[in-house]
């Protein structure tokens, strides 16, 4: 009977677990960044779509954003998706998208074609908004602080209001030209 319990058990572990503390005060983070991004308007079909947030790769929020759909960003209700791998989903249904660290993730591949689509980039993965993402979630002495990379967001249509800026690292990364 236990070496039974032992087999079935990890298959209820999935994306439908409690998720950490961490990642519930990350999920109430990313439902505050809303109030100080603007996106442009022609990001929703109509003035009361969905604001979209999903989540690129594994879930670490459980149900934690699942909870957030109960709220709206102005006009907007939020509604959440997670996308395993489908990039092309990612492309043509969301406003933020949160990316989950993985082994060899290939950040270059994820970020370069939505570098012109209105999509609020999210990640806790270290650099990541050195290497193009908007909004990265840094562990600062035990507090999550915020490392923006403003060029990205403008370069997607984005606007940051300047009380967060403030509360943030702003990340200035010139791009190259090539010749």
């Amino acid at each position: 009977m236990l070496a039974l319990l032992l087999i079935v058990l990890p298959a209820y572990g999935g994306d439908t677990k409690e998720p950490t503390t961490e990642y519930k005060i990350k999920a109430a983070l990313i439902y505050k960044l809303t109030k100080f991004v603007e996106w442009p308007q022609q990001a929703f079909e109509q003035p009361y779509s969905p604001l979209k947030i999903c989540v690129l790769g594994r879930n670490p929020f459980g149900n934690a954003l699942g909870a957030l759909e109960q709220r709206t960003v102005g006009s907007h209700p939020i509604a959440v998706k997670h996308h395993t791998h489908s990039m092309e989903a990612v492309n043509n249904s969301c406003h933020i998208l949160f990316i989950s660290a993985a082994p060899k993730i290939d950040l270059h591949k994820i970020l370069n074609p939505l570098m012109h689509r209105p999509i609020l980039t999210i990640s806790d993965i270290e650099r990541f908004a050195e290497q193009g993402g908007i909004i990265q979630l840094a562990d600062q002495n035990q507090r999550i602080g915020f490392r923006i990379n403003l060029n990205s967001a403008k370069r997607v249509g984005l606007k940051i209001a300047a009380p967060l800026l403030y509360l943030s690292t702003v990340i200035q990364i010139t791009e190259e030209r090539g010749n």
